[in-house]
């Protein structure tokens, strides 16, 4: 065959090729993003409205029915779901596969905006949620403070979550639990009635106080000057002071009737931990980030970061645990079923040269692979990793035909050359055709539109079956190229086999 003979005639040049595989391969090793599962974004988006104090009687009536009837006309919208419960009004969409998640999403949000001023008041912004492999956290933060003197808000919102979204790969910084503060003004009933004031009187005052009111503008010369009326109160003595008039004229102070402090805001949320309130930070990366690296470098950019006294800033929990885990179970697994092919190679031929030469298949085969997953872009997961081990026995299948075959004609006493091109001319249709018939079975998995096909094939090509083809493949293109090469080097004309 051409190919075979073209690498018999320059050894040379493919040792140089496989040199390189080698080289670039290693390197692939080492610089391959590394997460627990591929990219995969289903076509599915959640919207989630938070209407606080509302029963789920008036979270279906003013928030549900009102937002679903809008996003029944997404386009390429399948299914729609919707959930309504005390506080939070749940709508799920599905979508065709296939679909463009990113401009659906684009679509529902420019919907919900023209009946957004149906929405109750008090009704939260509503949150569009896009489920995908990115969504889980790389690492949980946990900020506990002892000193009453520290603003959270402030801390998370000004230091820490700039710093964090600032690192290469870093999406978003998501807070759970994070206090807010409040001005609360308890109002005696008893000195209020002695003065005949009540509740909603003193709520429309103060609000009414604590305006800035824009007071149109002011010309000087070439200059447009804005005025603005500044009424809003600077701080908590600023609200005690407030004047209130009462019925007969009289002028009080917001103080001789109420007690005015600063507290922090009830919230339904709640996160523990080290057996105390806390704020838990999510930290997220971006879709095609390294999720180790991102990890490492949150982690040494939090070591960095100054915290007040009494303040500490530290890790509850790292998803790349449990990526590094699993990868490295299935590494363990590909080695072990590496060494045990040789191994069984080795005590069926009984010959080592004979067992090293297929035992170079294996490893070539799999820098290849790992250069194209590289080039492609994709990374190294729990599912090209399984692919690598299935592709295991298949890499070395050829192999050992071609050694038993070539040895053979060696034996018959035939010139190194004419053994190799007689070996591939005899068998090359053999191992097309066994080929062929491996890629017709796995072909159709290109074809899937839901999540198996999701799985197989994310961002329309393969990440998992498709691996298992390319190792297969260029252990083909392994076989005839690199082995005829060391086994005319290595094996000797009285080698013998047992197969």
């Amino acid at each position: 065959m051409r190919i075979t003979d073209t690498s018999v005639k320059n050894p040379v040049a493919i040792y140089m090729i496989f040199a390189g595989i080698l080289l670039f391969g290693l390197l692939a090793i080492f610089r391959l993003p590394r997460d627990l599962f591929p990219d995969i974004e289903l076509p599915t988006l959640t919207v989630v409205t938070v209407y606080p104090g509302a029963n789920t009687e008036q979270v279906e009536k003013e928030i549900t029915k009102e937002l679903e009837v809008v996003l029944a006309s997404t386009e390429n919208i399948k299914k729609i779901q919707s959930f309504s419960k005390d506080n939070v009004s749940t709508i799920s969409l599905q979508f065709d596969w296939g679909t463009d998640i990113t401009e659906a999403s684009a679509n529902a949000r420019d919907l919900i905006e023209l009946v957004k001023y149906k929405l109750p008041r008090d009704a939260q912004q509503p949150i569009i949620m896009k489920i995908n492999s990115s969504v889980m956290p790389v690492v949980i933060l946990g900020l506990q403070t002892t000193n009453e003197e520290t603003d959270i808000s402030d801390l998370i919102e000004k230091v820490i979550s700039p710093r964090l979204q600032h690192i290469d790969g870093v999406g978003t910084v998501m807070t759970i639990a994070e206090p807010e503060n409040e001005i609360a003004v308890e109002i005696d009933p008893l000195k209020a009635e002695k003065y005949h004031l009540t509740i909603d009187y003193i709520a429309t005052l103060m609000k009414s106080l604590n305006l800035n009111v824009p007071a149109g503008s002011l010309k000087s010369g070439i200059w447009d000057l804005n005025v603005t009326v500044k009424g809003q109160v600077p701080s908590i003595d600023a609200i005690k002071d407030l004047p209130l008039t009462t019925y007969m004229g009289q002028v009080i102070r917001l103080a001789d009737i109420a007690i005015v402090h600063k507290q922090f805001k009830q919230k339904d949320e709640i996160a523990r931990t080290h057996q105390q309130r806390a704020t838990a930070l999510l930290v997220q990366k971006q879709s095609q980030a390294n999720a180790l690296q991102v990890y490492q470098q949150v982690m040494k950019e939090v070591s960095k970061i100054p915290m007040p006294k009494e303040t500490s800033l530290y890790e509850v929990f790292n998803t790349t645990e449990v990526i590094q885990g699993s990868i490295n179970n299935i590494t363990q697994t590909l080695l072990w079923g590496g060494l045990w092919v040789i191994l069984v190679v080795w005590l069926f031929l009984r010959a080592w040269r004979s067992s090293f030469i297929i035992s170079l298949s294996i490893p070539f085969s799999m820098f290849i692979a790992l250069i194209t997953i590289i080039v492609s872009g994709y990374t190294i997961n729990v599912f090209t990793l399984m692919s690598m081990v299935v592709a295991i026995g298949m890499v070395v299948d050829n192999s050992i035909v071609v050694v038993e075959n070539i040895t053979k004609y060696l034996e018959k006493g035939i010139k190194k050359k004419g053994g190799f091109n007689i070996c591939y001319g005899r068998n090359g249709s053999s191992y097309y055709s066994f080929y062929t018939n491996y890629h017709s079975g796995v072909f159709p998995f290109n074809f899937r539109r839901r999540y198996c096909g999701c799985i197989l094939r994310t961002i329309r090509h393969y990440r998992s079956c498709y691996n298992a083809w390319i190792i297969a493949h260029r252990s083909d293109i392994d076989t005839y190229t690199e082995q005829p090469i060391p086994i005319g080097r290595i094996q000797t004309k009285k080698t013998s086999t047992n197969l």
